[in-house]
C-alpha cells in the first residue's frame, strides 16, 4: 500500500476533534417528529487535529457499509479542504488498523478481523467506489 503522507501534511489548522464520534456517543431527545442532539459523551480521547481525522473515524466506525449515509455525511460536512481524498484515506488506514488491533485484543471472532482486513485491502486499491472512503 502506498500512501501520500505529504497530502496529510497539507491539512488545515488543527481543531478540537472528539476522536470517537459515532452514533453511540450522542445524547438525543425526541422533539416532535425530529431528534434533537442534547449532548456528546465519551470525550476522553479528544485531540487537536485535522478535522478529517474525526470524519475518517466516523466513516470507519459508523457508515462504512452504508453508501447512502456516507454520501449524506460527506455532503453535509461541506468543503473538506485541500487533498481531502488522500487525507481521508491516510486517516482511514490508521483508524482501521487501530480498530483491527482493538478487535484482536478483545478476542473478537476471525470473521470480524477478516472484514476489517478486507476494508484495508480495498483502501489499498485507491478506488474510492470500493474503498468506502
Amino acid at each position: 500500500m502506498e500512501l501520500d503522507l505529504e497530502s496529510a501534511q497539507r491539512a488545515v489548522a488543527p481543531v478540537l476533534c472528539h476522536n470517537d464520534l459515532h452514533e453511540h456517543n450522542f445524547l438525543v431527545e425526541h422533539a416532535g417528529t425530529e431528534l434533537l442532539v442534547t449532548g456528546v459523551i465519551d470525550v476522553e480521547n479528544a485531540v487537536a487535529a485535522d478535522p478529517l481525522l474525526d470524519l475518517a473515524r466516523t466513516l470507519c466506525l459508523s457508515v462504512r457499509k452504508d453508501r447512502t449515509v456516507r454520501d449524506a455525511l460527506l455532503e453535509g460536512y461541506g468543503d473538506l479542504g485541500p487533498a481531502a481524498e488522500e487525507r481521508l484515506r491516510v486517516y482511514s488506514v490508521c483508524q482501521l488498523l487501530e480498530l483491527w488491533c482493538w478487535f484482536a485484543s478483545a478476542g473478537r471472532p476471525a470473521d470480524i478481523l477478516d472484514g476489517v482486513a478486507a476494508e484495508l485491502s480495498r483502501l489499498a486499491t485507491r478506488d474510492p467506489a470500493r474503498a468506502g472512503v
